[in-house]
């Protein structure tokens, strides 16, 4: 027999089935609402610095901050960067794929300092080594990205980065790739996911949304599933759908969006 087409699973859509989520509006004081920024809140854009959060979605999440319990906007940027983008002090900022928090003003390194000094390092050694055509490089301290969305030849750019890396010591470095991105991580266990079992067990915190759009959301994914399966909560994980959602997202997302408008949508349902 010949090989075919796999077919992708797609998740029925969180719109279509508003009366599930119903618990995530009657029990507001028991939920925490976690939100990817780029795919998700934000569309995507060529040069990160760019990005424009809009202002139908901020005063969505303005709602859902004075209602909810908890809102995490949680993402590979920096913490910094990312109140600086939504400007909502009452929000938490998880920054670094989960390797920071911002609340209150307040910034909490969750690395020991020794692995965030050995990242500090690298982002000067990639600075000083990566020198490939059309390639952005975003060091945020304690994690650090390699775009080449910009490239007028992305597979080139690509393989001129993975080139380039193998010649740099990665020891105790995690290399990743998401939308035409290359990812360096500490090799530590902390993600997203653990950011978020954290906030959760530190808030007491009954009920989640948690709604992303790409493979590093994927352990947020994972860690909602396995508080669900403790029984100690309901959780709603959300796939922002777009032509190039990783097919392993789709599969573990217990709904979808369409993009980040119908995420607005959805924002707005929440908050009313």
């Amino acid at each position: 027999m010949g090989g075919g087409l796999v077919k992708v699973r797609i998740p029925p859509n969180a719109l279509d089935n508003l009366e599930h989520l119903q618990p995530l509006k009657d029990e507001r004081d028991e939920t925490g609402i976690f939100l990817d920024l780029d795919g998700t809140l934000c569309q995507i854009v060529d040069a990160p610095d760019a990005v424009e959060m809009p202002s139908l979605t901020r005063r969505y999440l303005e709602a859902l901050s004075a209602k909810h319990k908890i809102v995490v906007i949680i993402s590979g940027r920096a913490a910094s960067t990312l109140l600086r983008i939504v400007n909502i002090p009452s929000i938490i900022y998880v920054g670094n794929h989960g390797l920071e928090i911002i609340e209150g003003g307040k910034r909490r390194i969750l690395l020991p300092e020794g692995v965030a000094a050995r990242m500090r390092s690298l982002g000067e050694t990639l600075r000083s080594s990566i020198d490939c055509e059309g390639i952005l490089l975003e060091l945020k301290e304690l994690s650090h990205a390699i775009h080449y969305r910009r490239a007028a030849n992305p597979v080139k750019a690509r393989e001129c980065i993975l080139r380039e890396l193998d010649e740099i010591d990665l020891a105790g470095v995690r290399m990743t790739e998401g939308k035409l991105l290359v990812q360096l991580r500490p090799e530590y266990p902390l993600d997203k996911g653990k950011a978020l079992e954290l906030l959760v067990k530190e808030r007491g915190i009954r009920r989640i949304l948690y709604a992303g759009d790409d493979t590093t959301d994927l352990d947020a994914f994972r860690s909602v599933a396995e508080l669900v399966k403790g029984g100690s909560l309901r959780g709603y994980r959300i796939a922002v759908r777009h032509p190039d959602s990783p097919a392993r997202l789709l599969q573990l997302a217990d709904y979808s969006v369409e993009g980040v408008e119908e995420m607005q949508q959805l924002l707005e349902w929440t908050s009313s």
